[in-house]
This record gives structure tokens, sequence and C-alpha cells, in this order.
């Protein structure tokens, strides 16, 4: 059902006129589609939506909050607090409120919170016996939604798009972090995280209290999702757009779920020229081969123009096609191809903080590479023991430990494509570098404290249907154990000051992908490259200029 919104629509008016304008590079918010694929709004995603729960009469629910056996729903429609069965959606009683906009609504103990955009205060009820205490004053403006600790209250703000710790007692804030979206529009505590909501992206992200940092999202069934209560293992998500409420599982049952699916021909060319008088000899070139992995399925065999002389395997267990040329005379060129179907999928890893292991002790020998030292790594330098340390200070939790080091590198890193692929010591030296140097860095200071890490390199669609990509990308892989296995960890896209893009970086990619080489280091056939090398003999006065791409088209492929 549709419903016209002008209070609401002015709020979020007013939000947008506050906001700076993003860089043209920022990363593009998903659109409602790719969180319901078939384009009906409300329609469950299937990993995470369980069932929806219509709500009796006209209303326009906002805040949730399960208390005393009964959910109670912020009706803007009314305006009132509703009173509703949680099995049927029946509405059973209705509260008045002395505002005009309620908005979020928290229960603890005996009490139920509720905020009010128009009085910029908190109401403080005892529903079952008919009374309420003095409200709470909010120093802020837009209380937009509430949760409640046993030791605080979580205001959200919906101007300035933070999270508001304050004191239940008398109101005053002790702390803040952003709140993760460019629509933050629902707050709800589960006994040790917190839960938002945002509009713009239709997801849920669960937050920790601490840092503010995302450490999981789920797609919203909600078109708008405008309140949350949790439910034991569940949570009860409010859809202002069709008046329902919907029961969704925070996490699916497979250790990474895929969507926004779709099936491209990738095709990679290089190029070689001789240039000068002489030639060049003895050429070796090598091309990284990809696998099915989380993401990418790989779509009948690879093609190669000319056929490889072999097909290589490094102990690493990377394949590579190798080609050979005896010689390439001045002013002459030689190409080589690889053709490859394949479907990218959007991949979110469904990891729980609190269900990550330490690393075993020792590493078995599929494990050790992953802790080895490297050129572009130098694990005894000072500089990686000193930054390492301070990220760390005294966590000891697995997850948390790698998410300390990431946090403390995108925070300390500028993008910066000069200079060549310096090693660890250097990039955190100097504050900048490129996708490769925040991975070599990345890398390293994991490595340094004990956490199996490895990186990718892959090829990038740089376009919505099509692209070329001459640039590639890369990234770190951290093993979590069983059931993730190898977790995606980009701290070059993740350095942001947006809490929502650090969660997206930490255990997520976009389908735009297409990995072709996982290495630990130093490799025979790559060096240090993304996905290909070229070694020769020069005779004479001459040289080599090379350059590589990958096109990117729409495939039909089985």
């Amino acid at each position: 059902m549709s419903r016209p919104l002008p209070i609401l629509s002015l709020v979020l008016a007013l939000t947008a006129a506050c906001e700076p304008r993003a860089p043209d590079d920022a990363p593009v918010a998903a659109s409602p589609t790719t969180v319901v694929p078939s384009g009906e709004p409300g329609v469950a995603y299937e990993p995470f939506t369980l069932g929806a729960l219509e709500l009796g009469g006209d209303v326009w629910p906002v805040g949730l909050a399960l208390h005393e056996g009964s959910l109670f729903v912020a009706d803007l429609h009314g305006p009132a607090l509703l009173r509703v069965e949680p099995s049927s959606g029946a509405i059973t009683e209705r509260l008045p409120v002395d505002g005009f906009f309620p908005a979020g609504l928290a229960s603890a103990g005996e009490r139920l919170y509720s905020t009010d955009l128009h009085t910029d205060r908190i109401e403080r009820l005892h529903p079952a016996e008919g009374r309420k205490e003095w409200p709470l004053p909010y120093y802020q403006t837009w209380p937009w939604a509430v949760a409640a600790s046993d030791e605080h209250l979580f205001v959200l703000d919906a101007r300035y798009r933070k999270v508001v710790v304050i004191d239940p007692v008398d109101g005053s804030e002790i702390r803040s972090f952003d709140a993760p979206g460019s629509r933050p529009s629902a707050l709800a505590w589960d006994g040790a995280w917190l839960w938002s909501a945002d509009v713009e992206r239709r997801e849920l992200f669960r937050i920790d209290p601490k840092t503010g940092w995302v450490v999981h999202r789920v797609p919203s069934p909600a078109v708008y999702p405008s309140g949350i209560a949790v439910d034991g293992d569940e949570l009860l998500v409010s859809d202002l757009q069709a008046g329902r409420v919907f029961r969704v599982r925070p996490y699916a049952e497979a250790p990474w779920v895929e969507d926004q699916s779709e099936r491209y021909r990738v095709d990679f060319r290089m190029d070689l020229a001789a240039i000068g008088t002489g030639e060049i000899a003895d050429i070796r070139a090598s091309l990284a081969i990809p696998e099915t992995r989380p993401g990418q399925r790989i779509l009948g065999d690879l093609r190669f123009d000319p056929k490889p002389v072999a097909i290589e395997t490094e102990p690493s267990g990377q394949r590579f096609a190798v080609f050979h040329l005896d010689s390439l005379p001045a002013g002459e060129r030689a190409q080589v191809k690889m053709s490859v179907d394949v479907e990218v999928s959007r991949v979110m890893f469904q990891i729980d903080p609190d269900q990550v292991a330490a690393p075993p002790d020792p590493l078995p020998s599929d494990l050790a590479l992953s802790l080895e030292d490297g050129r572009k790594y130098q694990l005894d330098s000072k500089t990686i023991a000193e930054q390492t340390t301070a990220a760390l200070g005294d966590e000891t939790r697995p997850y948390f430990r790698t998410r300390a080091i990431y946090e403390a590198l995108a925070d300390s890193i500028e993008y910066d494509r000069t200079g060549g692929w310096g090693a660890a010591p250097t990039v955190l030296e100097r504050g900048t570098g490129s996708c490769s140097e925040y991975t070599f860095a990345l890398v390293a200071m994991l490595r340094s404290a004990g956490i199996p890490t490895r990186y990718v390199g892959a090829m990038v669609k740089r376009g919505p249907d099509a692209g070329v990509d001459f640039v590639y990308h890369r990234w770190a892989e951290v093993w979590f154990g069983e059931p993730w296995g190898w977790v995606p960890v980009d701290a070059n896209h993740g350095a942001s000051e947006k809490p929502e893009v650090r969660g997206d970086a930490f255990g997520s990619l976009k389908g735009r992908y297409l990995v072709t080489t996982v290495s630990y280091g130093e490799s025979e056939h790559l060096d240090w490259s993304y996905n290909y090398d070229v070694r020769y003999e020069v005779v004479g006065e001459a040289r080599l200029e090379s350059e590589t791409l990958a096109v990117w088209t729409k495939s039909d492929a089985e």
C-alpha cells in the first residue's frame, strides 16, 4: 500500500541538504532490485527472510519494541503507540503520545522508551501500570530511533546520521559514532550488538557498540526499513511503505551467499613489440589461470591463442598457462590471448565475529605459506612491529585482531598510484599507496600478528554491462577457519570515513571481479604481479614494449 509521507519527506530532504557531495568515484548504493531479485516490493530475500506480519488498520509503522510479551509499534499515522499481538498483527491497545512524530521504541526492564522528532525528548513509559515517568531530554536533534542496553541508551540522530550514547538517568551525552548509511532509519539492541537499518541501501547492519564498526549486514526485505526489534535469534523489521513487519534471520545457513549474478566473456590480451635494431630472445610469458571460487563460476573451457607450451602449477596451487617465443626481431609484434566465460556474483560472507577461532598452532602444512616473510613484507621491520602492536592494543579476540589491523591501515594510508610497488614498511612510513601497496602492508601486519593471510589479483569490470581494464586490482584474504575459509579483506576499498563502506570491504565483494591469481608472495611465474609476467633476453640494441588489457562483454554461455 502506498501512502503520503509529507513530514518524513521533509526530514529526508533536510538531511540530504546537510550532506557533503560524494566524490565521483564514491561507491554506488545498491538499488532495491539488488535485494529483491524479483523486483516486487516486499518479496522475501530467501536466505534471510522468514515471513511477514500484516498490521491491521491503516498503520504507518516506524519504531518497534518487544515488551512484556507484546509487540509495540510507533504509528506515525495515529500518531500513537500500538500494542500488537505478535502472532496475528491484531491491534489490542492504542496509547496516546505527547508529540506529533513518534519514531523510536526500545524496551529495557519495566520501561518502554519512546522518541519523538517533534519534542526532541525520550518518553519513559510503564504500559502495564498505565503511567509515565518524567521524560529524558535529548540534547541533539531529530532522535529517530532508540535502543536500550543495561547501561546505556543509544539514540539514532537522523539529522547528523550518528548514534549518540546517552546516560539513561539524565540524558547526558557520553559519546557518539557515525551511523552506517546515508539514510539510517532504525536501531535495536540484541544484548551484545546494535542493529541499524539504512533506507537508501535497504540493508540491516550489525554494529559493534564500542567502535561503531559494521561487522555484518543483511539485505532488508522491507522497502522502507523503519524499525527493528530483536526476538531471540531473529529480527523484526517494520516496513513503512507496506505496513508490514518482516521476520528476518540475521545469518544465512551457508557460510556465504551470492546474488546479483551476471555472465560475461572476458578476453585478456597481451601485446609485445620489439623496439630498436636488435632482437628480443627466449620470451617466456605466463598467464594466471582463473578458477571457480566464491563470487565467480568458470563456464566451460578457457581458450588460448596461441596454444600454451605448458600448464604449470606452483606450490601454492596456482596454475599458469606458459607461452614461449624463440625470437622477436626489432619492428615486429607478437600477441597472446586468453578468453574465459564467467558468472560473477556479489558474495557476502556470513561471519559471526563470536564464532571465529584462533588459527591452529602449529599451522597445518597447507597454511604454512600464509605466514612466510617476503621481499615486499619485511616482517622483521621495526615499523611493521610497532604499527601492528599499536593497532592490536590488548585485543585477544581473533576476529577483532584482524579487524583492528584492517581499520588501523585504512585510517593511516591514502590512495596514490605513484612510486611503484613499495615494500610494506615504506608504505606505512610514507602514508600513501596503491591497491597493491595497501595489500602488501595489510598482509605484512596480519602475518606479523600470526594471522594467516594471502592475496589475490583480479581483472575488473569497469562499466555497468561491459568494460575495459588495464589497471586490475589486488586485495588480501584472511583465513578464518571453517566454515568460512579464506575471507576477502580489501583495505584499499575500506579506506573510507563511511562505516558501511568499511563493513562492505571486510568480508564481501561486488560482482565485478574475475580473480585470476591466488598468491602468498613472490612467485616463480609472476614475481609480484597481478595476473601475468614476461621474461626474456635482449640481443643487441633492443627493448621490449608490452601492454595488456581485459575486455568484458555480456555472455550467454551456460
